[in-house]
């Protein structure tokens, strides 16, 4: 019995060490799957990432050939703005040259047309010594009408200044009385009137020295 009981019990061990071993095998193979599964999913994201690093670098350089194109745009409309510019300026540059030249021309023609008419009028009227003395007459009448001018102008001015300075003494003199008159009626004192009298004229003078004509 006991040894029927110990080959029983040997069985049931190594069914259940075939039982173990199954399990581990299929979790064996579970694992390689997995592991499979693991590397094609990590070959497939380093796929997708590498997809898009292409895509981003691809988008890269389409700006880059944007802005290359517009760079390259501009570059030639500084460059034709720069050649108009030189052309507006150098037929700026002939047309001044032109001018200048006409501008001679008629300077030259214009001496010449002068020169003409004065030996013309020197040949029809030639200067005399009566001519000459004319000329000198005209020159000293001139001169002396000048001085007269400057004459009254000064004499002019000396009026107006006189003029001035009279009406303010007149306007001094006026003040004075008037304010005499009032001091007198007001207070009935003589002293009283002579020294506000002073005071005042000596203030009023103070100030018309001080103001200007």
């Amino acid at each position: 019995m006991a040894e029927l009981e110990r080959e029983e019990e040997k069985k049931t061990r190594v069914e259940i060490l075939e039982q173990k071993k199954q399990e581990i095998k299929s979790l064996e193979q579970e694992i390689d799957t997995m592991q499979k599964e693991y590397e094609q999913l990590e070959q497939e994201g380093e796929r997708a990432y590498q997809q898009k690093e292409i895509s981003v670098m691809q988008t890269t350089v389409i700006d880059r050939k944007e802005l290359l194109h517009q760079k390259e745009l501009e570059l030639e409309t500084v460059t034709r703005n720069r050649k108009n510019c030189a052309l507006v300026r150098e037929a700026l540059l002939n047309d001044l040259e032109n001018k200048e030249q006409c501008l001679m021309q008629a300077k030259q023609q214009f001496d010449q047309r002068l020169r003409q008419r004065q030996e013309t009028f020197r040949h029809e009227f030639p200067l005399t010594p009566n001519s000459q003395d004319a000329i000198n007459e005209a020159r000293r009448m001139f001169e002396t009408s000048k001085k007269k001018s400057l004459i009254g102008l000064l004499l002019s001015l000396v009026v107006h200044l006189i003029v001035l300075l009279l009406k303010k003494v007149l306007q001094l003199i006026l003040r004075i009385l008037l304010f005499s008159i009032f001091c007198y009626v007001s207070f009935n004192s003589p002293m009283f009137l002579v020294e506000t009298v002073c005071h005042f004229l000596s203030e009023s003078l103070d100030r018309f020295s001080m103001a200007p004509i």
